[in-house]
């Protein structure tokens, strides 16, 4: 097997590097942009453990489905909630995750 490396094959794959990378860039935007339009609303949240760190409690709402979504990062004041469930506002949106707020 001899590669070929004239100009038309590495124009062929720079071009079909160009359409992976924006359809990739396509895919996350359409991932992110139902995430952006949940920060302000409130859920009411189960929280289902901790960060190692302790900085957040890591809650699901009722559409969050475990092995599917992400989960919500919530600013931790309070160790005990752990299992329970409060109202939470989600105040910001990663790639796959909600950062949000209890609601008190």
């Amino acid at each position: 097997y001899k590669k070929n490396n004239s100009v038309a094959n590495r124009t062929a794959f720079k071009n079909a590097k160009d359409e992976y990378k924006n359809a990739a860039e396509k895919i996350y935007k359409k991932a992110a942009s139902p995430l952006k339009k949940r920060i302000g609303n409130k859920y009411t949240c189960l929280i289902e453990n901790i960060t190692e760190d302790g900085d957040y409690l890591i809650g699901r709402s009722y559409m969050d489905v475990p092995s599917e979504d992400g989960v919500i990062y919530i600013e931790n004041d309070n160790d005990t909630m752990i299992n329970e469930f409060v109202d939470v506002v989600i105040t910001d949106s990663s790639e796959y995750d909600l950062l949000g707020k209890v609601d008190v």
